[in-house]
């Protein structure tokens, strides 16, 4: 990797290298969509790095066919778990790439996965830069597809094992979502069913858990578990300005402001009072 004396990692990896799917408690993994894990080699990390579109010189200049096994495993994951799935790296989505920013997150083979990558990821640049720096491990993370409604993912927050507040997780340009004034409720009884079980397994840290709600056939709603994040400095607090802002409620953006909803007592530690 080509070296820069002024460029500093934007968080501690160490810290959230708890969070990262690849170092996740069984009872978290259990409560996920399937998955398949690929253990990224140096090589790897520095050739998928090499291809980032703006940022590959901050790697050691590998050329892609150092990525012919991703590639087999790509393809045969995707086509494992269905043919519609998600790619990612154990840390952190690609999110912010030209594709997944045009097209969606949504892929059906391994050109499209890795797109989701090499289309200009700074948030996957820094990760593999940041793991070959500091010598941590990261996976590349094939997980099948699920279909649900922006408005029935909420980030929950979780401070000494006892859960503080929750949040629309699509927050950005004032998104507002009319169904949750009458999906709210549904949607926390969901949330305080999974909870327990991922407190439970949690390391001893302030945590951000980011949770789709799934309708069933019996009209009920159930929670999986899509992502963890630690409460550091940048992590997204949605709704909540700041973590002294938790207050105990599910906080959404509605045509009258911000709404509230008490959260709901979990069979375990509780809420914040």
């Amino acid at each position: 990797m080509n070296s820069c004396a002024v460029w500093r990692a934007p968080y501690d990896i160490h810290a959230a290298r708890a969070t990262f799917i690849d170092a996740w408690p069984v009872a978290w993994v259990e409560r996920a969509p399937e998955m398949r894990l690929l253990a990224l080699t140096t090589a790897e990390c520095q050739a998928l790095g090499a291809q980032i579109g703006g940022l590959g010189h901050w790697f050691a200049p590998l050329p892609a066919q150092r990525l012919q096994r991703l590639i087999r495993w790509l393809d045969t994951a995707i086509a494992e778990l269905g043919g519609r799935c998600c790619v990612r790296l154990s840390s952190r989505s690609p999110k912010d790439s030209l594709q997944a920013q045009r097209h969606g997150l949504c892929v059906g083979g391994a050109a499209q996965a890795l797109a989701q990558i090499v289309t200009g990821s700074l948030r996957c640049a820094v990760d593999l830069r940041m793991a070959l720096m500091f010598d941590v491990p990261l996976a590349l993370v094939v997980r099948r597809w699920l279909d649900f409604p922006d408005w029935a993912e909420l980030r929950c927050f979780v401070q000494d094992g006892v859960w503080c507040g929750a949040s629309q997780a699509l927050h950005a340009d004032g998104a507002c979502f009319a169904e949750l004034e009458s999906h709210a409720e549904a949607l926390l009884g969901a949330c305080a069913s999974l909870l327990p079980a991922l407190i439970a397994a949690a390391p001893p840290a302030a945590l951000a858990f980011d949770v789709a709600c799934l309708p069933t056939p019996a009209g009920s709603w159930r929670a999986v578990l899509l992502d963890a994040n630690p409460l550091g400095a940048t992590t997204d607090l949605a709704l909540y300005a700041r973590r002294g802002d938790f207050d105990a409620c599910l906080r959404w953006r509605s045509a009258a402001g911000i709404s509230r909803l008490r959260l709901p007592a979990l069979a375990c530690r509780g809420v914040a009072a």
